[in-house]
C-alpha cells in the first residue's frame, strides 16, 4: 500500500514537473519578467472650474451640479431622475441635508444609499 501511494506522489510530481516545463518554454520563464513602462502622468491645469473641480475631488454637489453631471456621476440616476433633482432645486431652494434627495420623485433609500459617499451639500 505505502509503494502504491509512493509511486504514485511520484507520478504526480514528475506530471507536474514537465507541465511546468513546458509552461515555461511556451511562455517563458515566469520568475524573468519585464516591468511594464512607466506612464507619463499629464499635470492638471493651474486654473479648474467649479465643475471640474468637483470632478477632480469625487464629490458631487448636489445644491450646484447641473442635470448632465448628476446622470454621468450618480449611480441609479439618468438623465430624467438629474433633471427631476434639479427642478425640485429650483422649486424648494437648495437642499439643507443629503437625505432630502429622498423627496425627489423617482429618488429611494437605495439610491441614496448607492450615492452617499460621492454626495455633498457644501
Amino acid at each position: 500500500m505505502r509503494k502504491l501511494l509512493l509511486s504514485r506522489i511520484f507520478a504526480c510530481f514528475t506530471l507536474f514537473m514537465i507541465a511546468s516545463s513546458a509552461h515555461a518554454e511556451t511562455y517563458g520563464d515566469p520568475l524573468h519578467y519585464q516591468l511594464p513602462k512607466r506612464i507619463p502622468v499629464i499635470d492638471a491645469p493651474s486654473r479648474v472650474s467649479r465643475s471640474s473641480e468637483t470632478a477632480f475631488s469625487g464629490k458631487v454637489n448636489i445644491n450646484t451640479a447641473d442635470a448632465a453631471t448628476l446622470d454621468k456621476r450618480l449611480k441609479g440616476i439618468g438623465a430624467a431622475k438629474a433633471k427631476a433633482i434639479v427642478e425640485y432645486r429650483s422649486e424648494h431652494g437648495p437642499f439643507q441635508a443629503i437625505d432630502e434627495l429622498i423627496e425627489v420623485k423617482g429618488i429611494g433609500p437605495a439610491i441614496l444609499e448607492k450615492n452617499a459617499q460621492v454626495l455633498t451639500i457644501d
